[in-house]
Order: structure tokens, then sequence, then C-alpha cells
């Protein structure tokens, strides 16, 4: 069976200046049309804000994001779940010398199906919805290649 479909992605970054910090901030949104399947019509919007800190020889980095879908969430399950998606975290560092950095990381994220949401009589709120959460020490050596780029490598 054939139909015509098109996906329409508008996306605005946003920028604010709060004295040394940065907030940052990203609105997205995929909408899915079908001319004959209306069923499988879907839109995902997603937000997410970052905040940066640089308080001299310390850095904070702050960022949480939320997505709510209804899509596939895998090729294996041919079905349209809803499920909304959300993460945070935020991490530390301290310069100890010109180039060098020791941090902390901490990372959250959760994925929640709908209650209704089922694939061959299997819940796939039950199976499928998880959170998992990140904690690390790191160590990085950066070498400032411009005022834009930098390049890190880090071990955990």
């Amino acid at each position: 069976m054939r139909d015509f479909t098109f996906t329409v992605s508008p996306n605005t970054d946003l920028w604010l200046r709060l004295g040394r910090t940065w907030l940052l901030g990203q609105i997205r949104e995929e909408i899915n049309w079908y001319q004959k399947y209306a069923s499988e019509r879907n839109a995902t919007n997603s937000y997410s804000l970052k905040w940066n800190l640089p308080l001299g020889i310390m850095e904070f980095r702050t960022n949480a994001e939320y997505t709510s879908a209804k899509d596939r969430p895998g090729f294996e399950i041919d079905a349209r779940a809803q499920r909304r998606h959300l993460s945070y975290g935020g991490s530390a560092e301290l310069k100890t010398f010109t180039k060098t950095f020791i941090g902390l990381t901490y990372s959250t994220e959760g994925t929640l199906f709908d209650e209704s949401a089922v694939f061959k009589d299997v819940s796939l709120h039950d199976e499928l919805s998880r959170k998992s959460t990140t904690a690390a020490c790191k160590s990085a050596i950066r070498r400032r290649r411009s005022r834009r780029l930098r390049s890190t490598s880090a071990a955990q």
C-alpha cells in the first residue's frame, strides 16, 4: 500500500547571557503527516535548557531535557506508542593546572510509556519504561584550538 507523507521539523534555539553565565534553550517539534493513514500522524515535542556558570577556576553546568513523542520505540515494535522522556544532570569542574581539569558529573534519565500502550498483548509501559542514573569523577586535558572549538580527552 502506498501513502503520501511529509515531515516538518521547526526548531528554535535560544541564548541569554546573564552576566558571565549563559542560559541556552531549544524548542523542537517534528510533525509527521500521512494522507491515507491518519492514525499514524504524530508530533514529537522536545524542550531543553542548559546553564553554564564559569567562576574563575570552577565551572558548573546544568541541563534538563523533556520529550513527548508518539513514535515507534524500535524496529521490532510496529506500533506508535506515546512516551515521555525526561533527562537532567550537571557537572562541576575544577581547573587544577593550565590545561587540566578535574570534575564530577551526574545525570539521570527516564522514559515512561503510556499506560495504554500495548503491542502483541504486552504492555509497553511495564516492559520498556526505565530510569537510569550515572555519576562519575573525571579528569580531562583540554587544548584550546579557537574560541569556539575545544578538544577534550577524558578518563573516568
